[in-house]
């Protein structure tokens, strides 16, 4: 395990970068990040991270949500 977290801290910028794009991130890379930044005393990254997936989560249920509703609208119209 490095000294500072540098591997975690690397790692947790590729994942902002990744979400930047607009990206969609499997919830193990999150927590393997989190799980390395906490073990390595960096507690405000690690809960930054978290809140980053439960955003990313939040929004991915909204447009699933729009979906349902626009395939159901087509289904009253047609």
């Amino acid at each position: 395990m490095c000294g500072r977290g540098g591997r975690f801290i690397d790692a947790a910028n590729y994942l902002v970068e990744m979400t930047e794009m607009g990206l969609t991130l499997v919830s193990r890379c999150f927590d393997m990040v989190t799980n390395g930044l906490k073990n390595c005393a960096k507690h405000d990254l690690a809960k930054k991270m978290e809140h980053l997936e439960i955003n990313l989560r939040e929004v991915k249920t909204r447009e699933v949500k729009h979906k349902r509703v626009d395939a159901q609208l087509e289904l009253v119209w047609n």
